[in-house]
């Protein structure tokens, strides 16, 4: 199954509520295909890798099997906007969110 989590603190911030969403993402992503969507572009491969690996080194845990990718959920586009982003929607429908509740 694919699993989009996302989380408006992800990439900003290092804290207890991340550590827990990044454990919630290991724990799905050894059965399923995880990804978190943040909203900053995550266009190169480097940038990939380097927020990944400044998740690993805050959580002490691998996350080769979470991916990142751009989205349009928190920005500040329109609701419409939002619906249009074809590269994103066609990827994940509404039902496969699963929504930090802060």
């Amino acid at each position: 199954m694919k699993i989009c989590l996302y989380s408006p603190y992800v990439p900003k911030h290092c804290g207890g509520g991340e550590k827990y969403f990044f454990d919630v993402a290991r724990i799905l992503a050894e059965k399923h295909e995880v990804v978190i969507a943040i909203t900053s572009p995550v266009s190169k491969e480097q940038s990939q890798v380097e927020l990944r690996r400044r998740y690993e080194d805050f959580i002490s845990a691998s996350l080769e099997k979470v991916f990142f990718i751009s989205s349009p959920l928190g920005s500040d586009a329109s609701f419409l906007e939002k619906l249009l982003r074809v590269d994103f929607h066609r990827c994940y429908t509404l039902d496969q969110f699963l929504v930090n509740p802060r």
